[in-house]
């Protein structure tokens, strides 16, 4: 699934992106990022693994408050100077493109 491969392309983003920020970061927003990063392939994969409707769309909309958590520490690490606005805009990119693919999923699922 393309959410699936686009979600986990996030996710390698992230640990590259937090690898780069202060130690003192490393069990504090670092590792919150990584976390809220691979929330989002793992609800998407289990989601797409579930029978019912209700069940794919809970997982689905676990995977887009995952991004969105993503999207809001992403701008805390640039409000902290720790990445470059390049490096927000780059995931604002590729995060408002899975946002549009989840919640087009979504619709789909609900008209199953």
């Amino acid at each position: 699934m393309e959410i699936y491969r686009l979600a986990k392309e996030l996710v390698i983003d992230c640990y590259n992106i937090t690898r780069g920020m202060p130690s003192e970061e490393k069990y504090a927003l670092c590792q919150q990022m990584n976390r809220a990063a691979v929330s989002i392939p793992s609800n998407i994969a289990e989601g797409y693994s579930r029978f019912s409707t209700k069940e794919k769309m809970h997982f689905m909309n676990m995977a887009y408050g995952s991004l969105m958590e993503l999207t809001c520490q992403y701008e805390i690490a640039k409000d902290l100077g720790y990445i470059s606005q390049e490096q927000l805009n780059k995931y604002i990119d590729k995060a408002k493109n899975l946002a549009v693919k989840i919640s087009n999923f979504r619709k789909a699922i609900a008209k199953q």
